[in-house]
């Protein structure tokens, strides 16, 4: 707050928490700063600047009180808490002007307060130079060899004690969120950090009264278990870090609605990350050994992790409990076609716990799982900039109760950025209905400004209650093979209702919803030639496709998914509307 040019009102009932501060210097960036910018006025105590500050707390990373150029103020109850980590003067003078207007007044408490270390003197609180003259008139000599100046009949000044001055009432201050007085936006609740090994060999907690922070890669070995607590942040410093619990190793991160657990990236930690941020860490893997197509594949990210096995052995393994997870402004390109993503599944087992977690702003996949069975229940993805739900390789798991909204895409074509993919990205499987990639999809809604489905080599899905809501400007496809071979697997079902909706043009035709081409072949076994002219392959006994029309499925209840955001069903991030 800065005051100026003989201004002279009342503050009152203010509560000020600084993020990112200039902090060139002890009093720049100050809670409060009084002045008049002209050393050619003159004032003195009824004609200085002279705001009247009542019930007032400020968490300070700059300098608490700022004076400037003949101004003043007038202090009741007012409390600065500095969260600076060296003891620093909280109350500075520009010059001896200052002194000379007689304009300061503590008319009731005033505290200061540093939380890291002790104020150990006078000399640490108050200044003991001014920065534009050599007088020996400072803060040092107003408040503390001449402190009449400032004290008020009931005046007093606090060091190190901030219980002597109740500030402001923080409760009842409203802090911008609609309906609530809870902030709108808030930093990571603690400013303590602390660092994450890059390889944890034994069982290791994070706990919530820090942020956790890591450069590069962090492996959780085999034997291992990370549990993280309720609340608790973990940030990546570089768009190369990212988070891998090997085969054999475990992640018990098990939030709350109230208190979800954050994976995200230190400029999302320091306020610093922009709307729909994305590529400003990698991303959390979670790696075991259940099926997947060709057994000890290597981890495309990482090569030196190996996972998934030839045989169902274990199919059943647990590698954790994700629940109330943010995974926020995730994904890096390692090398051209292997990427981080959001979060990746790479040989999960179905002990596996995965419910309510929310993907906000990747890069490339939303979620991308390789293998596996693993199920999840409560998915979010917003803005992945690739597919937003991505499964390969023999996966075969439930997912269920999903919203997708995607915000920037990569749109090279009309298959591209897709709602769903799925694959086995080697041509040389071959698979049938028994032992393709086919997620069992329950619960679905997508807001696509990219494809809705792409099928690539030997793949399908098992498709139940599905909506996609196109959001382009053009009529195009949203049913995308990339060769023959889906054709010829036999592995797609649409199981209950499916639904594709354009909410800008109408879809004219068939051809305008199924590709009539293949990008791998050219054969005529195209999406038009298998959902149109021979449509049995993908009904089962109650399957209905709809185009234009999204009614008929009611995909996921979006009220009902959880979005990220504490104690809320609203989302974190949406910058759509």
């Amino acid at each position: 707050m800065d005051t100026d040019l003989g201004y002279r009102g009342t503050i009152q009932n203010v509560l000020v928490r600084q993020v990112n501060v200039d902090n060139k210097n002890n009093h720049d960036s100050a809670g409060m700063e009084f002045g008049n910018d002209h050393n050619t006025i003159v004032t003195d105590d009824a004609t200085a600047t002279q705001p009247n500050m009542i019930n007032y707390t400020a968490y300070v990373k700059g300098g608490g009180i700022s004076i400037k150029d003949d101004a003043g103020a007038k202090l009741t109850n007012v409390k600065f808490i500095s969260e600076k980590t060296t003891d620093e003067q909280q109350v500075f003078y520009r010059s001896s002007d200052v002194v000379d207007t007689h304009a300061m007044h503590v008319n009731g408490a005033l505290c200061f307060k540093d939380s890291a270390l002790t104020l150990a003197s006078d000399n640490t609180t108050y200044s003991d130079k001014n920065s534009k003259d050599s007088s020996d008139k400072t803060a040092l000599y107003d408040w503390v060899t001449n402190p009449g100046v400032q004290m008020g009949q009931s005046g007093s000044i606090n060091v190190d004690n901030s219980d002597a001055c109740a500030g402001v009432d923080e409760a009842s201050i409203w802090k911008g969120k609609a309906g609530s007085n809870e902030p709108l936006e808030t930093p990571a609740v603690s400013n303590t950090t602390a660092e994450l090994a890059p390889s944890i060999t034994s069982d290791t907690t994070l706990t919530a009264d820090k942020v956790w922070m890591y450069t590069g890669k962090v492996n959780v070995k085999s034997g291992a278990t990370l549990t993280v607590e309720p609340g608790t942040t973990i940030a990546g410093k570089t768009p190369q870090s990212f988070i891998v619990i090997e085969p054999g190793a475990k992640i018990i991160a098990k939030g709350t609605k109230e208190k979800p657990i954050v994976f995200t990236s230190k400029k999302d930690v320091d306020g610093n990350s922009k709307d729909n941020a994305a590529g400003e860490w990698g991303g959390l893997v979670l790696a075991g050994n259940a099926f997947t197509h060709y057994e000890n594949n290597a981890y495309e990210a990482d090569e030196s992790v190996k996972f998934g096995s030839a045989d169902h052995t274990h199919d059943a393994e647990s590698s954790g409990d994700l629940e109330y997870v943010v995974i926020k402004h995730s994904g890096y390109e390692v090398e051209k076609d292997k990427e981080l993503n959001g979060l990746s599944l790479a040989g999960v087992g179905s002990g596996t716990v995965l419910k309510n977690i929310a993907i906000i702003g990747g890069l490339d996949d939303g979620i991308e799982i390789w293998g596996g069975r693993a199920n999840i229940d409560g998915l979010y993805v917003y803005n992945a900039q690739d597919d937003s739900v991505d499964t390969d390789l023999g996966y075969r798991g439930t997912i269920q109760n999903v919203l997708v909204r995607q915000v920037n895409v990569d749109n090279k074509n009309n298959h591209d950025s897709a709602g769903m993919e799925f694959g086995n990205d080697h041509n040389t499987i071959v698979t049938d209905d028994a032992t393709a990639t086919q997620p069992n999809m329950i619960n679905y809604t997508a807001y696509v400004k990219g494809g809705g489905i792409s099928i690539k080599d030997d793949a399908g899905a098992k498709l139940t209650n599905v909506k996609f809501i196109s959001e382009k400007t053009t009529d195009e496809q949203q049913v995308f093979y990339r060769s023959s071979d889906v054709v010829d697997t036999h592995a797609m079902h649409v199981n209950g209702a499916l639904c594709f909706k354009d909410s800008a043009l109408t879809l004219a035709s068939d051809n305008t919803t199924y590709s009539d081409k293949n990008s791998k072949d050219s054969s005529d076994k195209t999406a038009l030639y298998d959902w149109v002219t021979n449509p049995g392959v993908q009904m089962g006994a109650n399957g209905a496709i709809h185009l234009d029309d999204d009614t008929s499925c009611a995909g996921a209840t979006e009220a009902n998914v959880w979005k990220g955001k504490a104690g809320s069903m609203d989302p974190l991030e949406d910058y759509t509307k």
